[in-house]
């Protein structure tokens, strides 16, 4: 049995690909601790966001001519941590070979 969680979970016999198998665990999980988790990560890093104020020091550094330019930090580093999720989740047993 796959640990899932934190906590033994039976794994259904289904034929396929294993979509399935995984739709039956995602629609079982009690998704209530997960929002509230992606809220406050939205709220605190929204407030350090407003709240921080970067300053003369930060734009007199001397920066290499290949920086790219701030606007492009946020959505960089969000496709590399959602490549990175995806590359989790087709590690998990129930949707190992699972194209996402």
């Amino acid at each position: 049995m796959p640990v899932f969680m934190g906590a033994w979970v039976e794994q259904p016999r289904r034929k396929g690909n294993g979509i399935c198998a995984a739709y039956a665990y995602m629609n079982a999980m009690d998704w209530t601790p997960a929002l509230i988790a992606a809220a406050w990560a939205i709220i605190l890093g929204g407030a350090g966001g407003v709240l921080t104020d970067i300053g003369p020091w930060y734009r007199d550094l001397k920066k290499p001519s290949w920086q790219p330019p701030d606007w492009l930090f946020g959505p960089a580093w969000t496709l590399m941590s959602m490549d990175t999720q995806c590359y989790e989740l087709r590690r998990h047993p129930v949707l190992r070979g699972v194209s996402l």
